[in-house]
């Protein structure tokens, strides 16, 4: 198996953080039938966090003023939402049908409720599940989403909401186990296996003994074929689920699989050539290429997993009719059998015909151009936290102060309690402020406030900006006798020294709470803890200037032909490639300070791209390379959020957040088969 792209059995969804937005999506055009369709950007819109004060009772999700929840997709889209706690449903006096249409439907919009997911509950004179999932028309789905309720009892949940484009007409068919595609193409006439292998990968693709192709297809018909940004191959099956999701796309027909002991193959990523061996069955194009999934140890008729030595690890799955593979007169190709069963046989490649069961995605590089996923919080009769934490430096001390937390249930707080990071020194009080004793003069430190409650619920605050104790300086010794001073004129007093401010260096990007940031529809920033507005001047396509109080940077992408997006009067995003080089600049920073630039990713995998020390007068320049080394983990495609982090001259420390779009850089030409030419 190439490292280059996990087994299908291994790639599955996690749900999303409270808060986080993982839009895994890059604006472009996806293949709608036989013509390209303008997708833009898929996104949710919701509000962050949403409070309710009943428990127990149903409320709206989505205000009136909200707009479409989802955007950026055409044609139909599949949609799923979850809350980990508590029950959603589709208000709107929505009204649920079952066998055998198993629709739900919204004033005069209608969507089909996916199989798992068919409950009368979900409608509106229903109590609500934990997941609803619904397929149709982008506006379709609006409609039903704009009636999203919810409800639990007191506490905070996340909703989440993914929506992936769907298949048109029913012939394409999305499989959340495996995150791909399938289409059955039943033509006039049916193919034979090699044709299918080709037709499979190629809109008009056609098998030609005389190619040079380790795959033997015509080099005149080479036109890929795809969906939603994923290439296409012969469907693989590596799990007792996906065939089964598999053989519900055949129906009662039989059809052609990507599998053949007599195919030459190649691992994917790979340019070597696998000669086949009889005997030796081979999923033959995909992410799954060249693996070996049956051999004659594993027995006629297997149904499960082969763990032969000479079978890959990611591919042990088999699900062959009774006595087969029996290569009865020369069968080299695996078919699908009639009936539904699911079941295996194996036929001749090049005179027996059929239907074939096409497979989008998995290959490396690719990602969906329509999907997107985000969770945002919605809170029942919750008190607040404490906000606002602030340190005041002091010797081997911080004093910390806070505002009190908005109270909602009748509760009071009965302690604060703050923590100093790193180490873990405390003070505890029942006001809203505390000194935290015993840390190192020099050491840069940040503090939480947990407030404990009288219904014995607790609530965190964010992160304070860091703060670093000082020791005072010496004091001037009294003369031990003093003498009387001749008359003379009085001179000024000398002027106090002011302590220098010491800037600590930011070893990761700045998280609130722990949690990353995700991006914004326009720049944001905070100073010393506090929000503070940023206002921005795009000056061309590839340049602009963004000023929060007294720290300017100016991002320059010119030099790698990056863009610079505005909506609203306010910049909204910087496109670049990867592997791009953006300058900035800037000024109204501690000169003794540093200016890093971070995309703060998940957190645990933040990438600082710069780090440079200013000039005396606090000015900077410098450059960041958008680019992973070789011994890191590629840069993520998509919509992510580029952190500037630095201190102010007064020593607060400075973060300046904006979205930035980060597009696959532009592939190698690749070379024709056996020589070091490119293709013509």
């Amino acid at each position: 198996m190439s490292a280059l792209s996990p087994p299908k059995a291994h790639r599955r969804r996690y749900a999303a953080l409270v808060l986080v937005l993982a839009v895994l999506v890059a604006p472009g055009f996806v293949w709608g039938g036989e013509k390209a369709v303008s997708a833009g950007e898929a996104t949710v819109t919701l509000p962050e966090a949403q409070t309710f004060s009943n428990a127990d009772t149903f409320y709206d999700v989505v205000p009136g003023d909200n707009g479409d929840v989802l955007a950026g997709f055409a044609g139909n889209v599949r949609v799923v939402l979850g809350v980990d706690s508590g029950a959603i449903r589709i208000g709107g006096a929505s009204t649920y049908v079952g066998s055998p249409t198993f629709e739900l439907t919204v004033g005069g919009s209608t969507v089909d409720v996916p199989f798992g997911y068919r409950f009368s509950d979900i409608a509106s004179s229903g109590d609500g599940r934990s997941q609803l999932a619904f397929v149709g028309s982008v506006d379709n789905v609006n409609a039903v989403l704009d009636e999203i309720q919810f409800k639990r009892a007191s506490g905070t949940s996340s909703l989440t909401v993914s929506a992936v484009k769907a298949g048109s007409g029913g012939t394409i068919a999305y499989d959340p186990d495996t995150e791909h595609y399938f289409e059955f193409i039943d033509l006039t006439p049916d193919l034979t296996w090699q044709d299918a292998r080709c037709r499979a990968k190629f809109i008009d693709g056609v098998y030609d003994a005389a190619s040079p192709r380790f795959d033997k297809c015509d080099e005149t018909e080479l036109t890929p074929r795809t969906f939603n940004g994923l290439s296409a191959y012969l469907a693989t099956v590596t799990t007792e689920a996906e065939n089964d999701f598999v053989a519900s796309k055949a129906g009662s027909s039989a059809a052609w699989l990507g599998g053949s002991d007599l195919a030459v193959t190649r691992l994917a990523g790979s340019d070597t050539d696998i000669p086949a061996t009889e005997g030796t069955w081979r999923w033959v194009d995909g992410p799954e290429a060249g693996l070996v999934f049956w051999v004659t140890g594993c027995g006629t008729g297997k149904k499960g997993l082969c763990t032969e030595s000479d079978v890959s690890s990611e591919a042990q799955y088999n699900q062959w009719n009774t006595g087969e593979p029996n290569d009865s007169g020369g069968e080299e190709a695996l078919q699908i059998l009639t009936g539904g069963s699911g079941n295996w046989n194996d036929l001749p490649w090049n005179s027996s015909t059929l239907p074939l069961i096409v497979e989008y995605g998995g290959l490396s590089g690719e990602t969906p151009t329509e999907q997107v996923e985000r969770s945002v919080a919605l809170s029942v009769a919750v008190d607040g936290p404490p906000t606002s934490p602030v340190g005041v430096a002091g010797d081997t001390s911080v004093s910390v102060s806070w505002t009190a937390p908005v109270i909602v249930t009748g509760a009071t707080v009965t302690s604060y309690t703050v923590t100093a990071t790193p180490g873990s020194a405390t003070c505890v009080t029942a006001t809203t402020s505390c000194v935290v004793s015993g840390l190192t003069n020099g050491t840069s430190y940040t503090f939480v406030v947990v407030a404990t409650f009288s219904d014995s619920n607790t609530r965190t605050s964010v992160v304070s900006a860091a703060v670093t104790p000082v020791a005072p300086p010496p004091s001037e010794p009294e003369p031990s006798s003093p003498s009387p001073a001749p008359a003379s004129e009085p001179s000024p007093a000398p002027a106090s020294v002011p302590a220098p401010i010491v800037a600590p260096v930011q070893v990761g990007p700045v998280l609130r709470g722990n949690v990353p940031p995700s991006p914004s529809q326009a720049p944001i920033a905070t100073v010393g803890g506090q929000p503070v507005q940023v206002s921005s001047d795009r000056r061309s396509s590839s340049t602009a200037d963004f000023r929060a109080g007294d720290f300017l940077l100016t991002l320059d992408v010119a030099a790698s032909g990056g863009e610079i997006r505005s909506q609203e009067a306010a910049v909204s995003e910087i496109i670049l490639e990867e592997g791009s080089l953006a300058l900035f600049s800037g000024s109204g920073v501690l000169p003794e300070s540093r200016v890093q630039l971070f995309l703060p990713l998940r957190g645990q995998n933040a990438r600082e791209l710069a780090n440079i020390a200013p000039d005396e007068d606090g000015t900077f320049d410098g450059a960041a390379l958008f680019s992973s080394a070789r011994d890191e983990e590629p840069l993520p495609i998509g919509r992510t959020v580029l952190q500037i982090v630095s201190v102010t001259p007064d020593g607060q420390q400075a973060v300046m957040e904006m979205a930035v779009n980060i597009a696959q850089g532009p592939p190698m030409p690749e070379t024709v088969r056996g020589e070091e030419l490119p293709p013509t």
